[in-house]
């Protein structure tokens, strides 16, 4: 059963369509259709609803602290959207993970986008985060990964991953 701004349509064997009072039947093969009006408004195609890249922002860290680190996460965007509005569309709700491990004195860090076991990992759905419980001055290497609900459930592709940095925490006690 659909809907549309002026007709309900419905098929039991053939299609039928509400027209005022009365049912009319159309002739169609189909038996899967789709209704759309300016009323109701189809979604808009995949390519404007998964996120294909990252925007990275100037600066990923905007502050520390002694024991945190305060980023800003990098923005999802689509690529390829060629509906004439698309600066209207506002991409699903992204899911961040991000990933953080220590550096050693020789600039190692055992935590890389290829081996996450020795990562710490926060996730959230805001683009601004404070990593919290951290030691003083010292060095942290920091990736982000991000998806939304399009990029896992429609086409099932893998979270897009970030470059690793590395920042420091702010000197101070213990």
């Amino acid at each position: 059963m659909a809907v549309d701004s002026s007709h309900l349509y419905w098929t039991a064997d053939f299609l039928f369509a509400s027209e005022g009072q009365g049912v009319t039947q159309l002739t169609s093969s189909k038996r899967i259709f789709e209704v759309t009006s300016l009323a109701l408004p189809p979604y808009p195609p995949q390519e404007c609803l998964v996120v294909t890249k990252l925007e990275p922002r100037d600066h990923l860290l905007f502050n520390h602290s002694t024991h945190s680190l305060f980023l800003q996460l990098p923005i999802p965007r689509t690529e390829n959207c060629t509906l004439p509005s698309a600066h209207l569309i506002s991409l699903p709700t992204p899911k961040y993970k991000i990933y953080f491990g220590t550096v050693d004195e020789t600039g190692a860090s055992k935590c890389t986008p290829d081996n996450t076991d020795f990562c710490k990992v926060v996730s959230t759905n805001e683009n601004l985060l404070s990593i919290d419980g951290l030691h003083a001055y010292t060095v942290y290497t920091v990736f982000v990964t991000v998806t939304n609900f399009y990029r896992e459930n429609l086409i099932r592709a893998p979270p897009l991953v970030s470059d690793a940095i590395m920042l420091r925490t702010g000197p101070g006690g213990i």
